[in-house]
């Protein structure tokens, strides 16, 4: 079964999702998309899910895609961990099965490290491609403090994302299909920027607290986000379930790279041996 819904979050916004559903699913896995994105873009993932015997369920985060929400906006980051708290259990629920899984890309695994960090008891284990840990070029000191105050002044107001789609993948018919999505946005809120980089510094912090299963999965030449975040997150970790992955030659949007079949076998094979 293959289906569409949506729900209201704690704010009231609508947040749309996708579910597809086999029968007696052995696994159920929650997809969380990076900044600027959809779950729509994710449908081949799921078709692959699917047809493992795994439900998937991918939802377009708030501001983002055909959900609710100041575009690529949040007030605070906690905001959107609230809502993949909320889908999850939507995922319990629609697919009767309580082994949840998390794959989270980009800002997507931000969100899902901070979400194990606090609310790991919930699933079984979490999956994330290149977290959104430290950017390969931050801003200066100066235009971080312009940020950080027009964060408070005009938190809604959007400035472009700045990175080129050609620093995501090396599969130009990918990035051309970026390009051609309506859905797709490049841009983010002063907020966001703001609240993101209190985030990445809460799930260093605090990274020794996760006590699921964890894949950590980078592209080695990710001109986006910095390895060596993903890298220091991995050795603070104390559960022995952990494992980290580099992928030589490829860049940040690795279930959209030249070798994303590989990749999406891997994360699939590493939560059918834990479901």
């Amino acid at each position: 079964m293959k289906t569409e819904g949506s729900f209201k979050n704690k704010d009231a916004q609508n947040i749309v999702y996708r579910a597809f559903i086999p029968e007696k699913p052995k696994a159920a896995i929650v997809l969380v998309h990076g900044l600027g994105e959809h779950s729509a873009k994710y449908n081949y993932f799921g078709d692959d899910v699917y047809k493992k015997g795994m439900a998937f369920f991918a939802y377009d985060q708030r501001g983002h895609g055909r959900s609710g929400g100041f575009r690529c906006h949040v007030d605070r980051f906690d905001d959107f961990v609230e809502d993949l708290r909320q889908f999850v259990e939507i995922a319990k629920i629609e697919s009767l099965c309580g082994e949840v899984f998390i794959v989270g890309l980009s800002l997507g695994g931000l969100i899902s490290l901070i979400f194990s960090i606090k609310y790991g008891g919930m699933i079984k284990g979490t999956a994330v491609c290149a977290p959104a840990l430290r950017p390969v070029s931050p801003p200066s000191g100066i235009e971080s403090g312009m940020a950080e105050l027009l964060s408070i002044l005009c938190p809604r107001v959007t400035t472009p994302n700045r990175v080129p789609l050609e620093y995501l993948s090396h599969d130009k018919e990918m990035i051309n299909k970026t390009k051609d999505d309506k859905y797709s946005q490049r841009v983010l809120s002063f907020r966001l920027f703001t609240e993101a980089k209190k985030a990445s510094a809460y799930a260093l912090e605090n990274a020794a607290a996760i006590n699921v299963p964890l894949l950590l999965l980078h592209g080695a030449e990710d001109k986006v986000i910095d390895p060596s975040g993903t890298k220091d997150f991995f050795q603070k970790i104390n559960f022995r379930d952990k494992e980290m992955k580099l992928y030589d030659g490829l860049y940040h949007e690795l279930l959209r790279e030249t070798k994303r079949r590989e990749i999406m076998d891997y994360i699939l094979d590493w939560i059918a041996k834990r479901a």
